[in-house]
This record gives structure tokens, C-alpha cells and sequence, in this order.
């Protein structure tokens, strides 16, 4: 490694997870302000388009939904029969639009502000010009799940009772599952969150597949929205904490796997999967970066 190159070290904090991406930068790319800096904390930036297009968004995305949601909360997607299938993208982006209208309207009568991530993702269907399309949200927790089912439908007609159902809503509810229940002791308010429906894990193994970008050659559109009152995950960048000399050995002796790099540099933070530490090579450089995901123990 370059000894023109600091070690660049990023954390994203969002609630009970952090994500931290270790990497080399050459010098000469960053002003000297920023040389062996001091760690410093803001807040992580959006993306300036709202298509989901790179793995950045995608991230962005995970960490937001990771820091706003919790158990308890819920993961609907909304789906349009046949004969009600919008024109275009943005007729489907507008029709969700009265949809969260109707459901704020609803939470509000509640004392409710509700908070939420949406991503509209879709395809032209055959030769009509349609667009099949499906309509994932991330809620806060407020009306039951029948309520935001009865919530998709058309405004209803002279002399019916309801309006016609728009098309299938699925409605998930957000809870953390434990193998063996019975382990957790009466005090643990862990116990308060045994099976709801989903796991978190299992609910975000499933957004993986909802923000990740579009495979290509597909005709296949994603694109994302917040609620204004999402909050920003913690974002903390130090180019002074590792060494390249330490970075070396911490890659090629792959200590980034053992107890102690973890204990000593990540305290009260553990890995819960083997797939949580990846190891990548820049084409260009040939430098390599490490990438953790991390959960808060408890």
C-alpha cells in the first residue's frame, strides 16, 4: 500500500445497527484540512435522485429504515388488479399519493403522525402501455391491519356501501423471533417481542431484494420517497484512527475476523453473520477496503 494513501474510516449508525467501511485514499485526492483529521459526526446525506440506480441508494435506504422502524411497525406492499392498472408510472406514483393521504387523514384522527418509506417499482406491461406495478411501504405502527386494507380502494359510488378494492394488499407486521423463548428471563423486555409476524431480520432480508437497483437489460423502474419526518442515521468519518502499516495487517492477516479487532475497535458492537464482513478490491487501485455491519449487543 501507498504511503501516499491515510486510511479512511466511515460509521453510519442507525439505531441497533452500524455500518463501518474501512478504506485507503490517496492523499493527494483530499485537501490537507483533512489529513489525519479528527473524527467527525454529521448526518448521512440523500441521495440527489430518487431513482434507486446504485448501491449507494440502496444503502442509504437500508440505514434510514434501520433507524426509523421498529417492532411492531409494519411492511405493506400494495398491488392493482387487471382492470385497474395505472397508465403510467406517475399515474401509480399519484394513486399511492391518495393512498398515504388517506392513511395520514386516518392516523391523524388518532393523535397519530405517521412516518414512512415508500419505493414504486415497476415495468411497462406488453403492448397496453400499462405499467404492472408494485408499491412498497415501510409504517410506523398506528391502525390495525385491517383498517390500512380497507384504505386501498376507490372512492365509493352512489348507492354502494364501499368503494372497489383498488388490488391485494399485503400487510406484514414487523416483530424480533426467537428460536427459544423460553430462554429470555419475565424481566428481559426483549420478552415483549417475541414472533409478531416477520422478524427484522427476515423483513430486511426481504427490502435487500426491494431497494436493491434494477438488474440490467431489464425495463424494470424503482424509485424511492420519505415522509419529511424520517430522521438521518449518524454518519462519522476519521482519517486518523488506523494506520495503512496496521490497515495491512489487519486485511492480510485477516484479524477483521477475530474477537479482539472487534472488542478493541468496535466495543459493545458484534457480528452476527459470517456475510456481515466482506472484503473488497478496487479494479483501479488494487487497494482493498473492508466492509462491516454490525448490531448493538443487547
Amino acid at each position: 500500500m501507498s504511503s501516499t494513501a491515510i486510511i479512511h474510516e466511515k460509521k453510519i449508525i442507525s439505531g441497533q445497527y452500524m455500518e463501518v467501511d474501512i478504506f485507503p485514499i490517496k492523499t493527494s485526492s483530499i485537501t490537507a484540512a483533512r489529513k489525519k483529521g479528527r473524527a467527525k459526526a454529521t448526518h448521512l446525506t440523500s441521495p440527489k435522485q430518487r431513482e434507486i440506480n446504485s448501491r449507494r441508494a440502496k444503502r442509504y435506504l437500508t440505514n434510514i429504515a434501520r433507524k426509523n422502524f421498529d417492532p411492531g411497525d409494519y411492511f405493506l406492499t400494495l398491488t392493482f388488479s387487471d382492470k385497474n392498472l395505472p397508465a403510467t408510472f406517475e399515474a401509480a406514483e399519484q394513486e399511492s399519493n391518495k393512498f398515504l393521504r388517506r392513511l395520514r387523514n386516518a392516523e391523524k384522527k388518532h393523535g397519530l403522525n405517521l412516518k414512512y418509506i415508500r419505493v414504486l417499482e415497476g415495468e411497462p406491461s406488453g403492448t397496453t402501455g400499462a405499467v404492472r406495478l408494485h408499491i412498497h411501504l415501510l409504517l410506523s405502527a398506528g391502525l390495525s391491519k385491517t383498517e390500512m386494507e380497507d384504505l386501498w380502494r376507490r372512492p365509493k359510488r352512489k348507492g354502494k356501501k364501499v368503494g372497489e378494492m383498488i388490488g391485494y394488499v399485503d400487510v406484514q407486521q414487523i416483530g424480533y423471533k426467537y428460536t427459544s423463548p423460553e430462554s429470555l428471563s419475565d424481566d428481559d423486555p426483549a420478552a415483549l417481542y417475541i414472533y409478531l409476524s416477520k422478524s427484522f431480520g427476515e423483513i430486511f432480508d426481504e427490502l435487500d431484494e426491494v431497494f436493491a437497483e434494477p438488474a440490467k437489460g431489464t425495463h424494470i423502474r424503482k424509485r424511492w420517497s420519505a415522509s419529511h419526518n424520517i430522521e438521518r442515521p449518524e454518519e462519522t468519518v476519521d482519517d486518523g484512527k488506523y494506520e495503512p502499516a496496521d490497515f495491512y495487517d489487519i486485511i492480510y492477516a485477516k484479524k477483521y475476523s477475530t474477537p479482539k479487532f472487534l472488542n478493541d475497535n468496535y466495543p459493545g458492537w458484534a457480528v452476527l453473520k459470517a456475510d456481515d464482513i466482506q472484503v473488497y478490491e478496487d479494479e483501479d487501485t488494487g487497494y482493498k477496503s473492508l466492509h462491516l455491519r454490525l448490531h448493538r449487543r443487547r
